[in-house]
């Protein structure tokens, strides 16, 4: 019996993170949400995946978000105008 696939998708709540989370349940994989804002847990669920709310910036959450992990689509970033270039590289 293959192993299931399990995926974390960080900034899963936006636009492309969601339509990935789509994509990979309805492929039969278990995808872990991952997303810093609270208010896009329902985006997740609603979608099939599991929440996490956590930070791309966090060791410890990533630690505990990725636990058990195949793989992982990173669509997390920073979305501003304003903000060091460090700030944007390491999100």
């Amino acid at each position: 019996m293959a192993r299931t696939r399990r995926i974390v998708i960080t900034g899963a709540a936006g636009f492309i993170g969601r339509a990935a989370t789509e994509r990979l349940v309805g492929e039969g994989a278990e995808v872990v949400g991952l997303d810093l804002w609270p208010s896009g847990k329902e985006t997740v669920t609603s979608a099939g995946g599991e929440w996490f709310q956590g930070s791309t910036t966090n060791r410890q959450e990533l630690d505990e978000a990725f636990r058990g992990a195949t793989g992982v689509i990173h669509t997390a970033a920073l979305v501003s105008d304003f903000g060091t270039m460090e700030e944007f590289i390491e999100v």
